[in-house]
């Protein structure tokens, strides 16, 4: 059963819109919720990456001026 924005339940259902219990509400509510930790292990994964990025672009910088050397 799909439920829209305004707590009616969807008219494609056989009750028709109806106004939504507090457990479809509570339901709805846990299904649209964002898992805390899943969030912050992404962000902190998403800064990782974006450190070892860095690091590398460093690294690969360093030994191009090394190979290469100065640029006039």
């Amino acid at each position: 059963m799909l439920r829209n924005r305004y707590g009616l339940k969807d008219s494609s259902s056989s009750e028709g819109l109806a106004p939504m219990t507090k457990e479809d509400k509570l339901r709805n509510h846990r299904d649209n919720c964002v898992d805390i930790d899943a969030f912050w292990n992404a962000v902190e994964a998403c800064q990782t990456e974006q450190e070892e990025l860095e690091i590398t672009k460093a690294i690969f910088q360093r030994n191009i001026s090394w190979h290469i050397g100065p640029i006039l």
